[in-house]
């Protein structure tokens, strides 16, 4: 049984449900459907687990108050949703409705998500000079968002900023906030409008490599000088480095497309030169996931060239869910075989059979529910997998693998 103290706390922190305020309404539905979660059952698996969550969750609802707005609101059930270790459970404030007819124009500028957007008023020239002062690896800084708009990240109070400092899209304007981002302990936590403000996501596995960040989708450089990324790439790509190593790259290890049909006959053609190889450089960057039916193969082909060659996995920031278990299942069987790149996504602790939103109650804010449980990874969930040689944007991450291979 839980004790009286958190029981009082618990009273005192959501007194009279009846009077409460949106915002409090919609934490105590968020919590609710948390607590029915995988994760939060396999986490807290205890009275004694429950309490503490019960506790942080009462002192998060405490800074909830009638004045609370949608986007301030979506921030604490940010640090609600913190506290379960799960990224497959993806949190939003939904916005415009985008998916109207054709003929029918949006009306951005008259929604009730653009005006719960942020403004601040400050000298925004004298901001961007400041922050063009920045060095590439400080998360200050001025970004590109797309080819529209420069975005300054500036710290704030309690989260780093990311303010308009120019646009040509008329609804957002310079002086708008666009994203909260904070370090949490094994990321940064982001919450961000989404380009069309059809909704407010929360990301807990947010990074940033000194150029870029994975879901905001802010850069300071072009992309294409970015070598940790894969630009125009087909999903399954085989060719000989040299007389000894075969290169495969897989962006792909879904099963509910024409991906499994493609994979085998992707292997089966080229059968010869792989098996001709001695070593094997296996690019999973910008593989966000999929299934072990389409994975294993190449988790076998691996470890078979493991045994007597050399083996490398690419991965980056957009490396994720099946593909991380696949990395690190690699490891496990073969220590031998070397992980390179940046931190990967770290989303694979648990998972999700079917994608789908689920409305919390009758509010704004909607939640996605998963369905599988491979909490034996957690180690690994937010952070990514354990990287042996991390490499940066600017070098080219293909020639020092290949490097690797020669004695």
């Amino acid at each position: 049984m839980k004790t009286w103290a958190v029981i009082i706390l618990l009273v005192i922190g959501s007194l009279a449900y009846s009077q409460s305020c949106e915002c409090q309404r919609s934490f105590d539905l968020f919590k609710n459907n948390l607590e029915k979660t995988i994760s939060f059952k396999t986490q807290y698996p205890n009275n004694e687990a429950q309490t503490t969550f019960d506790r942080q969750a009462v002192e998060i609802r405490n800074t909830i108050d009638c004045n609370t707005g949608r986007v301030s609101c979506l921030l604490k059930l940010a640090e609600l949703s913190y506290l379960v270790k799960d990224e497959h459970i993806l949190l939003e404030l939904k916005g415009v409705d985008m998916d109207t007819d054709e003929n029918t124009s949006v009306d951005i500028k008259g929604s009730a998500i653009y005006r719960d957007v942020e403004q601040r008023s400050l000298d925004l020239d004298s901001l961007s000079i400041e922050l063009e002062k920045k060095s590439q690896e400080d998360i200050e800084g001025v970004y590109r968002w797309g080819d529209e708009m420069q975005i300054g990240i500036s710290e704030a109070e309690e989260y780093f900023e990311a303010i308009i400092l120019s646009s040509e899209v008329e609804h957002w304007q310079p002086g708008m906030v666009m994203a909260y981002l904070k370090k949490n302990e094994e990321a940064y936590t982001s919450i961000y409008a989404k380009k069309n403000l059809s909704a407010w996501q929360v990301r807990h596995a947010e990074k940033f490599n000194g150029n870029r960040w994975l879901f905001t989708g802010l850069y300071k450089m072009d992309k294409a000088q970015d070598n940790s990324l894969l630009i125009d790439v087909d999903k399954f790509v085989f060719k000989p480095l040299d007389n000894n190593t075969a290169y495969i790259r897989v962006g792909s290890f879904n099963a509910f497309d024409n991906t499994q049909k493609e994979s085998k006959r992707f292997l089966k053609e080229n059968a010869k030169p792989i098996k001709a190889s001695t070593h094997l450089i296996l690019d999973l960057r910008q593989n966000g996931g999929g299934a072990d039916k389409v994975s294993k193969a190449y988790r076998k082909l691996a470890l078979d060239k493991a045994k007597d060659g050399k083996v490398v996995v690419l991965v980056n920031n957009y490396t994720g869910s099946n593909a991380e278990i696949t990395t690190v299942y690699l490891k496990e069987k073969n220590p031998n075989i070397i992980v390179m790149g940046e931190p990967s996504l770290g989303i694979l602790s648990y998972g999700k059979n079917y994608s789908g939103w689920d409305r919390i109650g009758d509010t704004d804010y909607r939640m996605s529910i998963t369905d599988m449980d491979y909490s034996h990874l957690l180690d690994y969930e937010r952070k990514g997998v354990p990287i042996d040689i991390h490499l940066s944007p600017q070098e080219d991450w293909i020639d020092l693998a290949l490097q690797l291979m020669r004695p």
